[in-house]
């Protein structure tokens, strides 16, 4: 019921989003087959019935043919999603598209702390550079008014670091993972660490969870907002100060539909803004539910209550190593060759033992001179987060298959968790 009120809200906006595609999209044009009725005889379930599902896995085969025809491509702005699966998906937007949905973010940080400008002192969080020689840095970088913190080794002696410039810095707000703002504010409490003077914190990129967000307004004490978001759609529900996760409307038409195979109502998203690139029921792999809102100090009428989203996933390691596994994701990412030829279609990394990780590489080698080169260059940026101690096993394998409980592929294993 909700999604054919939360339809009927957005039906002009839906039914031009879909009248574009059909016109100058190429993937849409040769795979739609129905036509698209007048806008008095367009509703719900004929939307439900005969526009399919679309899948990732599409996208990323077919990526340009989701590119308008009245657009050039190279004029097109462009995010690669974190490629956990080891292949990653080129996001495309105008310049226009990409200015618009920036300013929709700056007025819901505004709704927060009001005088906040681009201007000021902030921290965010990195997880290799793009388009440097050395990808992996790993250290805290200062790029005019901005500080940047890495997000792959935690380990206490790294977070000390991290809090150090961050009390030497001052940012007035900060933006990233909550799993590596929690993993600061743990620190910071147990070490009654409290001259940090933030006034707004902005959680992003992965699912929060209430113990996060306890602790870190708890440490902080400052404003902490919620950003719900992705590579493909940029922000796509931010929260208010009561803690409600409202949707970005303007932009975006949200479906929750109950998946039989997850046993759970699963998000699919239809972009109403896009018209470069536009992803039409897009399942974007969260779980969660939609409602109208009963919050008077936000505009949105809807609210989203994510039960599973992205999250970080840590492990330890011998030498008292506490990494994040996008690290991986990262640096394959940066020397895959991301704006052309993939060369690695997934990966897998498991760790076998406290010191010994194997590491599964299905390749595209047409796109590749040398196997053992990019191997070998993988292995020294990975080493400059590990360390030499660690033992490294490369192998090449045709395909990595899903976990049969979620059918999705696992980028990160770790044999040695108990259960």
């Amino acid at each position: 019921m909700i999604n054919e009120v939360f339809f009927n809200e957005k039906k002009d906006k839906i039914y031009s989003a879909l009248k574009h595609a059909m016109e100058n999209v190429s993937y849409y044009r040769e795979n739609w087959s129905f036509e698209l009725p007048s806008i008095e005889k367009f509703d719900y379930s004929f939307f439900q019935k005969y526009v399919p599902i679309l899948e990732k896995d599409e996208v990323r085969t077919h990526n340009d043919q989701f590119i308008s025809s009245r657009y050039d491509k190279k004029e097109l702005t462009f995010d690669v999603t974190s490629g956990t699966t080891g292949n990653p998906l080129i996001c495309y937007k105008s310049k226009k598209e990409r200015l618009k949905r920036a300013n929709e973010l700056w007025k819901q940080r505004k709704h927060f702390v009001p005088y906040l400008s681009v201007n000021d002192k902030f921290a965010r969080f990195y997880a290799f550079r793009m388009n440097e020689e050395h990808l992996i840095i790993n250290k805290v970088l200062y790029r005019d008014n901005e500080l940047h913190i890495p997000l792959f080794d935690y380990s206490e002696n790294r977070i000390e670091e991290y809090l150090s410039e961050l009390s030497q810095f001052q940012p007035r707000w900060i933006h990233g993972p909550s799993t590596a703002i929690f993993n600061l504010a743990k620190h910071a409490k147990s070490k009654k660490i409290n001259d940090l003077k933030i006034e707004f914190i902005e959680l992003n990129g992965e699912f929060v969870t209430d113990a996060q967000l306890s602790l870190i307004k708890e440490v902080f004490r400052c404003k902490v907002a919620n950003h719900y978001g992705s590579r493909e759609f940029w922000a796509m529900a931010f929260s208010c100060e009561e803690g409600h996760l409202h949707v970005l409307e303007q932009s975006l038409f949200i479906e929750s539909i109950y998946n039989e195979s997850l046993q759970d109502y699963e998000l699919i998203v239809t972009s109403l803004s896009n018209a470069s690139w536009p992803l039409i029921r897009y399942r974007i792999g969260d779980i969660g539910t939609i409602e109208r809102s009963s919050c008077k100090s936000h505009p949105s009428s809807y609210v989203l209550h994510l039960k599973k989203g992205r999250k970080a996933d840590y492990f330890t390691l011998a030498g008292n190593k506490y990494i994040n596994a996008i690290t991986f994701s990262g640096i394959i990412r940066g020397i895959s060759n991301i704006k052309g030829c993939s060369v690695v279609y997934q990966y897998q990394v498991v760790k076998t033992a406290e010191n010994e990780l194997i590491i599964k590489l299905c390749m595209n080698q047409e796109c590749i001179k040398s196997i053992q080169l990019f191997i070998d260059r993988l292995e020294a940026e990975i080493r400059k987060i590990i360390g030499n101690e660690i033992v490294l096993h490369f192998k090449i394998v045709d395909s990595i298959q899903p976990d049969p409980k979620t059918g999705k592929c696992r980028d990160f294993i770790d044999e040695t968790r108990k259960g």
